[in-house]
Order: C-alpha cells, then sequence, then structure tokens
C-alpha cells in the first residue's frame, strides 16, 4: 500500500522533453528544487519542506477488532510497513467500536485502547493480539505479553485500564476522533487519515482536527477541494485539474533489452498497468537504457552484443507496430530462455499473428540505417530532459518529469497512475 507519498506508446513517436508544469500530478510538485522554481511553486513547497524536513508523516489506522479486514490488514500488510518505514511514519492505531452493538467489538477495542496507552510499541503488539482476538482480547494480549516478554508493570497497567473506567473512556475518545475527521468521515474500515486529513482518495493508497497545512505532503493538495481551499492551494490545484482532466498520462519506460530488472518489470507491473488502465496511460518504450554511442557512431551496451541487438531489433518494432507493448512484453518473455532477438522476434510474429508486411518493415529497419537512426534518437530521449538523468534501468518519467522520487512508484505503477488520472 502507498502510504508514503504521500501517482505512451504511440507508436514510432518521439516527444519533446518539455515539461507541462499544470500536467505534472501533485505527488511531484516539491521533490525538485530546480522544478519548483520553474512551475513557480516556490511559496507552499517553501513552507511543506521547512515544515516537514526529517519529521515523520503522521498516519492514523482507524480499525474494529472484529473486523476480518482490519486484522488482516493490521497483522500483515500494516507490520511490513512498519518494519520498512518507521522511522519516516508515525503510525497511530485508533480502535473506534467502544460504542459498538457487539459486546466483543466494545471490549477488543476498550482492550486495545489500553494496550496502545501502556505498552512500548502498540502496532507490533496489537498485530499480535488481531491474530488471537478470537481467543478474546484478553486471552490474546496474555499469549502477546510472553511473545514479546512484556514486564510485569506493564501488564498490570493494561489489565487495569482494561476492568476500570479508564478503558472506557479511552475507547469513548477514539469513537469521537470518528466524528471530528476531516473534511471527509470514515465510512469503512480499515480507514487511513494522513497528516489529520482523512479524504476517502487516500484509502486507495491504502479530532479537533488543528490542520497544519504546511505538514501535509503535496501528493494530497488536490484530492479534496475543501481541503485545497482551506489551505490555499486552490489556484494550482484548478490549474492542474483543468489542464488533466481526461488527459492520459505519458509514462516513458527508459530500458534495456536484457535488463532482469527491466524484464521484470516489463512484464509485472507495466503489464498490470496496460491491462487496467490502459484508457488512462500512454505508454512510451524507449530501449537503450545506459547503452553508450562513441565519436564514431559504435554503440556499446551494458549486456554486450546481443542487447546491442535486441535493442535496435525492439526500436524497429516499436516504431512499425500500432500497439508494441505486447510484442515487447513477448520479446522479453522469450529473451530470458535465450540472447536471441531475432530468434525471440519469430516465435512472437508466430504467437501474435503479425501480418507479414509488418515483419519484412521491421527486419529491413533492423538491418538499415533506420534501426541506426533510431537508438540516436532513443539515445537522445533518454538524456534529453532536465531534471534528474537515470541512474538506473528501468527508469521511468511522467508527464516528462524525471525524478528519483517517481522510481519509488515502480512497483506499483498501476495504482499510481489510477490516483494520479484526472477523469473528465
Amino acid at each position: 500500500m502507498l502510504l508514503i507519498f504521500a501517482l505512451l506508446v504511440i507508436a514510432g513517436s518521439v516527444h519533446a522533453s518539455v515539461i507541462d508544469c499544470d500536467q505534472v500530478p501533485p505527488a511531484f510538485w516539491c521533490l525538485n528544487q530546480t522544478l519548483i522554481e520553474e512551475c513557480g511553486w516556490n511559496v507552499p513547497c517553501s513552507k511543506y519542506l521547512a515544515k516537514s524536513k526529517g519529521q515523520k508523516i503522521p498516519v492514523t489506522v482507524m480499525y474494529l477488532t472484529q473486523c476480518p479486514a482490519c486484522r488482516r490488514y493490521i497483522s500483515g500488510e500494516l507490520q511490513e510497513v512498519y518494519s520498512n518505514h518507521g522511522d519516516k511514519l508515525d503510525i497511530e492505531l485508533a480502535p473506534v467500536g467502544g460504542d459498538h452493538k457487539y459486546p466483543k467489538e466494545v471490549n477488543g477495542s476498550k482492550y486495545d485502547a489500553c494496550l496502545i496507552k501502556y505498552v512500548k510499541e502498540p502496532v507490533p503488539f496489537i498485530g499480535c493480539v488481531e491474530q488471537r482476538i478470537d481467543q478474546g482480547p484478553e486471552a490474546a494480549g496474555q499469549e502477546c505479553f510472553k511473545q514479546f516478554q512484556t514486564d510485569a508493570a506493564t501488564i498490570d497497567h493494561v489489565n487495569r485500564c482494561y476492568k476500570e473506567a479508564e478503558g472506557e473512556e479511552l475507547a469513548k475518545a477514539y469513537v469521537a476522533r470518528i466524528y471530528s475527521a476531516h473534511p471527509t468521515r470514515p465510512h469503512v474500515v480499515p480507514w487511513f487519515v494522513i497528516s489529520n486529513v482523512s479524504l476517502k482518495a487516500i484509502q486507495g493508497y491504502r479530532n479537533d482536527l488543528g490542520l497544519d497545512c504546511t505538514k501535509i505532503p503535496p501528493a494530497l493538495w488536490c484530492l479534496n477541494e475543501t481541503l485545497s481551499k482551506e489551505c490555499k492551494w486552490d489556484q494550482q490545484c484548478n490549474d492542474y485539474l483543468a489542464s488533466s482532466k481526461g488527459q492520459k498520462i505519458l509514462l516513458t519506460v527508459l530500458y534495456e533489452t536484457l535488463c532482469p530488472d527491466c524484464s521484470w518489470f516489463i512484464k509485472g507491473p507495466l503489464y498490470k498497468l496496460y491491462s487496467e488502465h490502459r484508457d488512462k496511460v500512454d505508454i512510451e518504450l524507449v530501449p537503450f537504457g545506459k547503452a553508450k554511442i562513441d565519436e564514431q557512431g559504435h554503440v556499446t551496451c551494458q549486456h554486450l552484443e546481443a542487447e546491442c541487438n535486441g535493442n535496435r531489433y525492439e526500436a524497429c518494432l516499436i516504431h512499425y507496430l500500432s500497439d508494441p507493448f505486447p510484442f515487447i512484453k513477448c520479446a522479453e518473455e522469450k529473451l530470458e530462455q535465450k540472447e536471441d532477438i531475432n530468434e525471440a522476434a519469430e516465435a512472437c510474429y508466430k504467437e501474435l499473428g503479425t501480418p507479414s508486411s509488418v515483419v519484412d518493415e521491421v527486419n529491413q529497419c533492423y538491418n538499415g540505417e533506420l534501426g541506426n537512426e533510431l537508438i540516436k534518437k532513443n539515445q537522445a530521449r533518454t538524456y534529453g530532459h532536465d531534471l534528474v538523468e537515470l541512474t538506473s534501468v528501468p527508469w521511468i518519467l511522467i508527464n516528462n518529469v524525471s525524478l528519483d522520487g517517481i522510481q519509488t512508484f515502480q512497483e506499483d505503477i498501476s495504482a499510481a497512475i489510477n490516483g494520479w488520472y484526472v477523469p473528465a
């Protein structure tokens, strides 16, 4: 789940590396000083960066103790998030079932509220309890006390809290958080609140609200009209939403044909994106990567001549096929078995039923000067953009923006594109 923010191939085309600030997703607005200055985002970004530098992002997870989806999330995915990103996130668990009509839920919420107050690390501890909650909260708690080697004083505090009025008061305070959530009140669980912002859109990334606009990550700035107005981001958000409404997002993939990570990305996350959301994205494939062209025009590649051949052949395929992605995916699968692009292409021609006229055009391109020209264009596309040059492959650009921070979205690019797309 994307808790830290914090979201074309038009065959044969080469896109000029021109950044349209009005089409840059808000998640990237404050990631690069050059981009900030070019697009005029200095004031909001400087406030955000000054207030948030080195500060953990507050994330609240509202849940019910008897909810199967909550149990799976808290005992599973949340533990992974806590382990991997606990240094960046301040995770608060909020059991909100204190006024529920089911006694099991009321008792579970009350017990968890006491645990959250008294145990040293409540996130892993509550994860342990949720795995065993069917035994009842106290029995589950006793097993987890043993597992975490909890000291006697803490156990005593928790048990007294649960049996006395303190537990009920703590549970009711969590229930009150539901009604003070802003700008959107929770209506499903688990429900996520980031930097005190409660929005339905946040859930896709799976109080007395003193809303501090300078601490809210830019990825959230344009998700809600009330929020953007309160924080005075409405003008730049309106520009972004008006320019991006109904417009496909341009995803540029810089890659090499024999790179294992590139192959994984194309066959996995990129294929999922193509299958689920190609109505929202144009995928531009650029086979070149970290290859080099010397003054005499000789090309050298990371994975030697076989990769240079593969890059050139796939550049020709992309040039002539109206929808090249299925063929590129097929070729990457075949290249895993044998590093010969000609054999891989022949197998894919048969598998996909490619017309013989297209096969002839591709082969002529590959064996002629056009293949070399396409590789030169791919070199220019790979290194002809502002901001940050690629340091690894695959490397992705969003609407011609190249940033280190964008690369973190590779694994779940389908969810990211779906979140950034602005419907008409």
